[in-house]
């Protein structure tokens, strides 16, 4: 993706990344990950790897609050807070 990329572009790639990565379908942007079963202790390093490499940013798990694992909206936003 480019320098400049909108929230909206950052949470459309982060749903892609669930789909090719994790093989999970998240179908909206305000579904909570973990406690609707999209997202396991075991998909989280995955998914912080491929959004790094995704968006080039460096997102530390150990920088993370659990909220920010909630939904693909706050994920986006750890994207643009890292940018």
């Amino acid at each position: 993706m480019g320098a400049l990329v909108t929230t909206e572009e950052v949470m459309v790639g982060i749903r892609e990344i669930f789909s090719s990565e994790l093989d999970v379908d998240v179908p909206d942007h305000d579904v909570h990950l973990i406690r609707e079963g999209y997202l396991d202790s075991m998909d989280v390093v995955r998914l912080l790897s491929a959004m790094s490499d995704r968006f080039g940013v460096a997102i530390e798990l150990q920088d993370l609050e659990v909220t920010d694992l909630g939904t693909v909206s706050s994920l986006a936003d750890v994207v643009v807070r890292h940018r």
